[in-house]
């Protein structure tokens, strides 16, 4: 399996400054907007979702966590699109070494 077939089951929407809205189905793609688009790059929810999506193109198990983390920090910055809320997606934790 390579890092482009980890897909997430649903999709992160999120609302860009502009207005327009955006859809995040992969790992991959969300740490390309984070790292390159991004309006707010500080804070550690922003810090945790570049963590957790990079570390999830090297496994598939962290897609999960990947996934929790860019909503997070999506939330903190005023950008994501309200849905039904995420049983399995709450507070994301920092590693211990930071």
């Amino acid at each position: 399996m390579s890092i482009y077939d980890l897909y997430w089951t649903k999709p992160v929407e999120i609302r860009m400054q502009c207005g327009l809205k955006r859809s995040f189905r992969h790992p991959y793609d969300a740490l390309d907007f984070l790292e390159s688009e991004w309006p707010t790059r500080h804070g550690a929810a922003y810090r945790r979702a570049v963590l957790w999506c990079g570390q999830s193109l090297e496994t598939e198990q962290l897609a999960g966590l990947a996934r929790c983390s860019f909503m997070t920090a999506a939330r903190e910055a005023g950008m994501l699109v309200p849905g039904k809320p995420e049983r399995r997606c709450g507070t994301v934790a920092a590693p211990h070494h930071w």
